[in-house]
């Protein structure tokens, strides 16, 4: 099923599959959500592995939505990239993610990137 298809660093799909538009569909489906992106955005600009909760509150920072309660917010932004997002990109090569540290790296990916950077210049 091409909805649960990542993108490899070498351009192909999870299981190997050669298939252009799967691999199309895995880059898309793997910058359509805002918080993803913005978490790749971060890493990215880094050389050096960041904690889970840095990344956390870097985000929380940047989106506009008022908190009543930051600490919760920062909590709830924490657990969905720890639990959705991060294993995502992982999944995917994109990210190291280590979920027993805590921490997270930016690989790359050579067929996630131009879309990344195209996404980046559009949002910032």
């Amino acid at each position: 099923m091409v909805d649960d298809c990542t993108a490899r660093n070498d351009g192909t799909a999870i299981g190997g599959d050669p298939d252009p538009s799967a691999a199309l569909d895995a880059a898309f489906d793997l910058l359509s959500v805002e918080r993803r992106r913005r978490a790749l955005y971060r890493l990215r600009d880094r050389d050096d592995p960041m904690s889970l909760s840095d990344l956390a509150d870097a985000l929380v920072a940047e989106e506009s939505a008022p908190a009543a309660d930051p600490a919760e917010r920062r909590e709830r932004v924490a657990v969905s990239l720890g639990q959705v997002h991060l294993p995502k990109l992982a999944d995917a090569d994109v990210v190291d993610y280590s979920r027993s540290e805590r921490r997270v790296e930016y690989e790359g990916d050579a067929f996630v990137e131009p879309f990344l950077d195209r996404a980046a210049e559009l949002e910032r």
